[in-house]
């Protein structure tokens, strides 16, 4: 049987009260909620009892809402500030890896060591045309010198990724280019230390380091997941792929961990 209840919704310094039945949806409640404070609702995450509701199909009584519950809303563009901040595309490792990008071979050898990435390229033409494009390395340079050119790709980053999944490899593409770019990200470099070009030898690669093939892709294995959570403004790709390994794919134990980690 239908019953209303009165829930207290959290909003930056204040404190509202909201008036909705217990059959009603959380879609509903979004709405209710908007429409009191008069904010777009979906740059915000709905909290209630420390967890992040995301299925807007189940109902108020479906989520365990009860009269005098308290709702937080948290902002998900969450933006490091202040003297916290740092950029990691000035730091001295970064800077040196610019470098690279004037030797776009450099790229493509990185990229043949990872574990049957030489034959994702190999048979794709797509993935291989844009691999052999200057202009993919020279964007790259640019994102790494521009401040204002990174910024307006960073706006853009869902519907770079977007079109590359729906190139054929393109999850693969991702997936190794991650694997590509991690340890660079992790990389403490000294003042005096700089990178060496080498070249790429199958055959010292094949002898020396027999490496098992993995056959399981979380970037494919995850993509559903991986799209809500860039739609709910998780946009760390290598950190929501960790997490939704950890929990199995649970999006709402993900999201909790995610959101736990950023406050």
């Amino acid at each position: 049987m239908p019953m209303e209840i009165k829930l207290k919704v959290k909003y930056q310094n204040s404190i509202v009260e909201i008036i909705i039945s217990n059959k009603d949806s959380l879609r509903k409640l979004k709405e209710r909620i908007a429409h009191t404070l008069k904010i777009d609702i979906y740059k915000y995450n709905i909290v209630y009892k420390d967890r992040i509701l995301v299925d807007e199909k189940r109902t108020v009584k479906d989520l365990d809402m009860v009269d005098d519950g308290l709702v937080s809303l948290k902002s998900k563009g969450m933006n490091v500030t202040g003297e916290n901040k740092e950029d990691i595309f000035s730091s001295g490792a970064i800077k040196d890896v610019k470098g690279m990008f004037n030797n776009p071979d450099s790229i493509k050898n990185m990229l043949k060591l990872l574990p049957g990435m030489d034959e994702q390229i190999n048979e794709n033409p797509e993935l291989r045309n844009i691999l052999n494009d200057p202009a993919t390395y020279e964007d790259m340079a640019k994102i790494f010198e521009n401040p204002e050119y990174r910024q307006e790709m960073l706006k853009n980053v869902d519907l770079a990724m977007s079109k590359m999944e729906n190139l054929p490899g393109g999850l693969n593409l991702m997936s190794g280019m991650m694997k590509a770019v991690e340890p660079m990200q992790n990389m403490d470099l000294g003042p005096k230390i700089t990178f060496k070009q080498g070249e790429y030898n199958p055959g010292l690669i094949k002898e020396a380091i027999p490496v098992k093939v993995k056959k399981e892709n979380f970037v494919v294995k995850y993509r559903n997941q991986l799209g809500q959570l860039r739609n709910y403004g998780f946009k760390n790709l290598q950190k929501n792929i960790k997490f939704l390994h950890q929990y199995e794919g649970d999006l709402e134990s993900t999201i909790v961990a995610l959101a736990e980690e950023n406050e």
